[in-house]
């Protein structure tokens, strides 16, 4: 009976990676075909094209987005350690706690799941999609600006491209999911024992 419930835990807590992975592959994939499509490529044409009293607009708008990411990146750190740290705390306060009855164990490792499948799904994936399109935004304003003046402007579009040729990426871009398949392994043991 153990050994199943294990199974049963694992099974989701790896079905839940996958769909994130899947999900975040997909995302970007989809955000690179906006890219290459003709909407950006005339965004990026007005912003070549735009008069010279009009040029603080566009970088006006350029400062606003970098101050969106930010403000979006911080949000998203603050609550993740708020809500990942909760969720071990839990785990490690169960594991500890040998007079919980096998229910109890079941709702609080509920909890402490959904805690940390909130901040992943809705939080930290739905920030990566918002900030996926302005980078997208960001790089089209830095390209109409490289035409217009004939120099190597900005910073997201230089990063793009170092970011495609590294090799560690590819490991740090999953490492909640690869989170969440720990914290899934760990409710598993303490159910399932």
């Amino acid at each position: 009976m153990n050994y199943v419930v294990f199974g049963i835990v694992l099974a989701v807590g790896i079905t839940l990676a996958v769909v994130s992975l899947f999900w975040s592959k997909y995302e970007k994939t989809e955000q690179d075909r906006k890219e290459d499509c003709g909407n950006y490529l005339l965004y990026i044409d007005r912003v070549s094209n735009t008069a010279e009293t009009h040029i603080d607009v566009v970088l006006k708008d350029y400062e606003t987005m970098n101050r969106e990411i930010q403000n979006r990146g911080t949000i998203t750190l603050g609550v993740g350690a708020i809500l990942v740290a909760a969720s071990f705390l839990i785990l490690g306060n169960t594991a500890t706690n040998k007079g919980l009855a096998l229910d109890t164990k079941f709702a609080v490792a509920i909890v402490s799941i959904l805690l940390y499948i909130l901040w992943l799904f809705v939080f930290h994936d739905t920030t990566k999609k918002l900030d996926n399109m302005t980078f997208s935004r960001l790089r089209a304003i830095e390209k109409g600006l490289r035409q217009r003046f004939g120099y190597d402007f900005g910073i997201h579009t230089y990063l793009k491209d170092q970011v495609e040729k590294t090799r560690w990426i590819k490991y740090r871009r999953p490492f909640w999911v690869w989170i969440l398949v720990l914290l899934f392994i760990g409710w598993g043991f303490i159910v399932a024992l």
